[in-house]
């Protein structure tokens, strides 16, 4: 059963929303407009491709959000297919959302309804980072992996009938470009190209940020855990 939802953003807990805000904002990341559908403190900045919700909740972990209209509809679809939904808010009086959770501790939130303007993403300006060019997800099962993404509408470019094993598997869907690592941990990993390393540098030793070489990139680790993977070119 798969969907038709609209990405939106990478939703991360976040413990200390002024500290994330913050370090975002030094990067050059742009802060959104948000709606008040949210009765807790949130926040949205985006690198002009992706947006990242900020949200100030105990959530059990990151997820990848998605507006569907009919959310109660699709819930309930869902759990007629034999799927087990993590949480749910279908109420009247409720902003609709579910969470559905996957292999590897994956997790799909759909709401009913942007909490921000997609025309945000597409008007802001690239930050020091450069570009994103994808969202990495670990995943100890490919095969499963897949699976559960294509609920969600992202599909894979690979050759399904190869026999050699695989270490990664690259899903797309409109706006969203996600890799599944074998190796990679439960904590996402922002890939983005075309750093501005001089800067970032820069920004890093002014605001007490630490920046790593790991190899052929840098990492910089955002207050609320996410990781960022910078590459030069």
């Amino acid at each position: 059963m798969a969907g038709h939802w609209r990405f939106l953003e990478l939703s991360i807990p976040t413990p200390d929303i002024v500290a994330s805000l913050d370090f975002y904002r030094c990067l050059g990341f742009t802060e959104l407009t948000t709606t008040d559908a949210r009765t807790y403190p949130y926040a949205v900045v985006s690198d002009g491709r992706i947006a990242i919700g900020l949200h100030a909740e105990d959530m059990p972990g990151p997820a990848l959000s998605f507006v569907q209209t009919n959310a109660a509809n699709w819930a309930r679809q869902l759990e007629a297919a034999g799927f087990e939904l993590e949480s749910q808010r279908l109420g009247i009086d409720d902003f609709h959302e579910f969470t559905l959770a996957g292999p590897s501790g994956h997790r799909v939130i759909v709401i009913e309804a942007a909490t921000f303007s997609p025309m945000q993403v597409q008007a802001a300006p690239a930050p020091l980072t450069g570009p994103s060019a994808h969202i990495e997800l670990g995943c100890g099962d490919l095969a499963k992996g897949e699976e559960f993404w294509r609920i969600a509408g992202l599909e894979s470019g690979d050759d399904e009938d190869s026999d050699e094993p695989r270490d990664m598997l690259e899903l797309a869907a409109p706006a969203l470009r996600l890799r599944l690592a074998r190796s990679g941990g439960a904590t996402p990993r922002l890939h983005f190209r075309s750093a501005l390393l001089a800067d970032v540098e820069a920004t890093a030793e002014r605001f007490g940020f630490a920046l790593t070489r790991r190899g052929d990139h840098w990492e910089i680790v955002a207050p609320e855990g996410t990781i960022l993977a910078l590459y030069l070119s």
